[in-house]
């Protein structure tokens, strides 16, 4: 054992799973293991408030911390024995409380010349409304620096430009922001962006707010040779109906490591000749909001344009919003289709308003995109959220019938959602062989109908298409804001349905039990224990 606990690597290894009491105990108690003890103790920190006071004794003063007395070298030697194993560090204002900026004064005009965390590589830096403090971060920016986050500031132009001067090897940039309206106002900010996004080469992720995807800035990015993610910030509170966004066009050649982005488009500008050269052949993965504006007509043309563009996608996400009537023009039929073309999908979803999902979606659409897509993971269909008293809240034009060709072609699948209606009888009786594979886990279903009486007669075709262990339930997104006649009885359904369809399955095992063990008596006298038994007929025949 002693052997074992000489090897360095197992010492840190297993100090990675110990408590901070457990590390604090081995670090004043074991000379031999004070050293990985330390490491491991202060390898992430998510306060630095730990940090700083090792270099000086802090006081909590009207909601904000200060230092009791003056930083001198020695504190600074103290202070640098932990320091310098700090590799991850975090400082949320919100939940850490603010650090005086004379704390921070005091840092910048006493610290000896070396960096104050040499092996820091990931930063979080999120002030939210104490946007003063951003500037700060620069203290502990170097070149070693991988991963960045910054959340709020004051002067973006002097942080940008001490970014790009400090960390040229980032990896990962994340910038978010709590006032998105003076993104528009302040152009100045956008160069010194620019000048930061060609410095670091090495950028492999980037999420910034939606008002600063702007076309000079996604020019930028279409540059970086080893961009694969490119996300829209979501902590930035920004109106997804009314930002405008930029037109840009990227052609062969452009982004040229892509397989992530996460987007807001306008199928509008999707649909346009000056996006018709876009082509990104190596993006694999794409999670967009995109933005009708009243014309569902649309919807067809950007589907089309989205398949064309991005051909080699395994993983789509898509959400169509409007904030206009969208009934006032009629949508395509069958819209999904062209996305058949993209036979290596894994995961999709989609959501649309109600009205476009009734006229666009229809079963047939359903079973030749299941027929398209043999590699299928999981798939989502479901409608945006409707207001209460929308006549077409609670309607979906598909019947239980919808759910066969994934269970027929989708050997793959995992998961399955779909709107459809239960008090209808199906379009088709499910083949012999129409049965979930043992991938298959969970099945929700954001049934539209009120009659808990059709709840029996659902539980049994579903109980004869999954094994007993599927999660088998219903998203109740869409009731929740509803009339209390509405919310009732489909509370009510979406309770009984697991335990109707849990029920069918014992039913089942038990008649097949009952078969083999009355395999030599006769018809009339196998019908008479079976009825002993409290089973039905029809579901044993």
């Amino acid at each position: 054992m002693d052997a074992v606990f000489s090897i360095p690597y197992l010492i840190g290894l297993t100090f990675e799973y110990c408590l901070q009491a457990d590390l604090a105990r081995c670090a004043r108690v074991s000379r031999s293991l004070s050293e990985p003890a330390l490491d491991a103790l202060y390898r992430v920190v998510r306060d630095p408030v730990v940090l700083l006071r090792f270099l000086a004794s802090l006081e909590y003063e009207s909601d904000t911390w200060n230092f009791k007395h003056k930083i001198n070298a020695t504190d600074w030697q103290r202070f640098q024995l932990y320091a310098r194993r700090v590799r991850v560090l975090t400082y949320d204002a919100r939940t850490n409380g603010v650090i005086s900026p004379g704390v921070w004064n005091d840092i910048a005009l006493t610290r000896p010349p070396s960096v104050i965390c040499p092996g820091l590589h990931t930063l979080e830096w999120r002030v939210g409304h104490a946007s003063q403090l951003s500037q700060y971060s620069l203290l502990f920016i170097h070149e070693g620096l991988m991963s960045l986050e910054i959340g709020g500031w004051n002067e973006p132009t002097r942080l940008f430009r001490g970014i790009s001067y400090r960390a040229p090897n980032l990896r990962k940039l994340s910038i978010h922001l709590l006032d998105h309206a003076r993104l528009a106002d302040d152009s100045a900010d956008e160069p010194e962006l620019i000048s930061l996004i060609k410095g670091a080469s090495r950028l492999e992720q980037v999420e910034l707010p939606l008002p600063l995807f702007t076309t000079q800035i996604l020019n930028a990015l279409s540059t970086s040779p080893s961009l694969a993610r490119l996300l829209r910030s979501k902590r930035t509170r920004t109106s997804i109906l009314n930002t405008p966004l930029q037109k840009s066009n990227f052609p062969g050649g452009s982004f040229q490591s892509l397989q992530h982005m996460d987007l807001v488009i306008d199928l509008h500008m999707l649909c346009s000749p000056s996006t018709s050269r876009w082509s990104l052949p190596t993006l694999a993965s794409l999670d967009c909001i995109a933005r009708i504006n009243g014309s569902p007509a649309l919807v067809g043309k950007s589907i089309k344009a989205i398949a064309q563009t991005f051909p080699a996608l395994k993983a789509l996400k898509m959400n169509i919003i409007d904030g206009r009537d969208v009934f006032q023009e009629p949508s395509d039929v069958d819209a999904l289709r062209p996305f058949m073309a993209l036979t290596q999908m894994r995961s999709f979803t989609f959501y649309a308003p109600n009205g476009l999902m009734m006229e666009s979606v229809n079963e047939r659409e359903i079973t030749d995109l299941a027929k398209a897509w043999p590699y299928l993971e999981d798939f989502e269909i479901g409608c945006t959220d409707c207001a209460p008293d929308d006549e077409h809240a609670y309607f979906s034009p598909l019947t239980v019938a919808a759910i066969f060709p994934f269970a027929e072609h989708c050997p793959l699948l995992r998961s399955l959602h779909l709107h459809v209606r239960p008090d209808i009888p199906p379009s088709r009786p499910p083949l012999d062989s129409t049965q979930f594979k043992r991938t298959f886990s969970t099945l929700t279903l954001g049934c539209s109908t009120l009659q808990v009486s059709a709840c029996a007669q659902f539980a049994s075709i579903i109980s004869g298409l999954v094994d007993p262990g599927v999660s088998v339930g219903c998203c109740d997104d869409l009731w929740r804001r509803g009339p209390p006649e509405i919310r009732g009885p489909w509370k009510e359904f979406k309770r009984l349905l697991p335990i109707f369809v849990a029920a069918r399955h014992e039913e089942r095992m038990r008649a097949a039990s009952l078969a083999q063990n009355a395999v030599s008596q006769d018809l009339e006298a196998l019908r008479a224990v079976i009825l002993r038994n409290g089973l039905s007929l029809p579901a044993v025949i």
